[in-house]
């Protein structure tokens, strides 16, 4: 088994570090009350972060076990968790806002929707975000480097598609 450790999370949890596999934090409920608890008390200072964090841990909840989705679908990595936070931290606050979810392939992914258009990132286990995006006048698609700071080219197709 291998052990995620929220280590990622102490700048959000503050004194109460924890070191738990997600599935181990899936089977103790009361574990993600008290990361709740301490994250989202006081912690929200800048922008949706806070509801970023929230939905981080849903989807750590949501794919804890081999097949969460009925089918095949992977448990969400540890590296591509650990990447996902760290691109919620590095998320301008003034950007569009998105919406986080597991995917079938076991990595976190974020996804910007408005009338026109629909804008995809997916969090890989390496240093590597795996963009998609299409609206009424362009389709993109891509693979960038991650590496704490969200490059400037995915961020204009962010603003372009979010």
């Amino acid at each position: 088994m291998s052990t995620l450790c929220l280590d990622i999370t102490s700048n959000w949890i503050g004194d109460n570090y924890l070191s738990h596999s997600a599935q181990e934090l899936n089977e103790t409920s009361s574990d993600f009350d008290t990361i709740e608890e301490n994250w989202f008390s006081g912690s929200v200072r800048f922008g949706n972060r806070g509801r970023y964090r929230k939905e981080l841990l849903d989807s750590i909840r949501e794919a804890s076990e081999s097949g969460w989705d009925g089918y095949a679908g992977a448990v969400l990595s540890d590296n591509s968790i650990v990447n996902a936070q760290a691109f919620i931290e590095a998320y301008p606050i003034d950007a569009p806002d998105f919406d986080i979810s597991p995917s079938p392939s076991g990595r976190v992914v974020f996804e910007w929707q408005n009338d026109d258009a629909t804008f995809v990132v997916e969090v890989m286990s390496s240093s590597e975000l795996i963009y998609a995006g299409i609206d009424p006048i362009e389709e993109t698609h891509g693979k960038i480097k991650f590496a704490g700071e969200i490059p400037r080219k995915l961020l204009g197709k962010i603003y372009q598609f979010g």
